[in-house]
């Protein structure tokens, strides 16, 4: 079953609640839902992590589809990321729009 397409509108957390935004990577010129589709290579930075250290980035490892955009995977629902500076893994988007899937 096909995952739902990430946007630079998704909520994507830190394992610690922290609210990280895309920098890195994507967004594209394709949209869905009124915003950009974003890729597989995009960073997130952490705001707001309560850990100690707290989480300053988020770097995809995971959850690229068979769809691409100019050569690089479009990053979908099923990816996950690891944190820095303590690594942790985490599932990557918490809500996504629900319209545009990839397999």
């Amino acid at each position: 079953m096909a995952d739902q397409v990430v946007t630079a509108a998704a909520v994507v957390t830190c394992p610690h609640g922290g609210r990280a935004m895309p920098v890195g990577g994507g967004p594209s010129r394709v949209g869905a839902g009124g915003a950009p589709v974003m890729t597989v290579d995009t960073v997130y930075t952490v705001v707001g992590c309560p850990a100690t250290p707290p989480c300053v980035l988020i770097r995809v490892v995971g959850g690229g589809g068979r769809v691409t955009m100019s050569g690089r995977a479009v990053l979908t629902t099923s990816a996950t990321g690891t944190t820095e500076p303590t690594g942790e893994r985490v599932a990557l988007v918490a809500l996504a729009q629900t319209r545009v899937r990839a397999g």
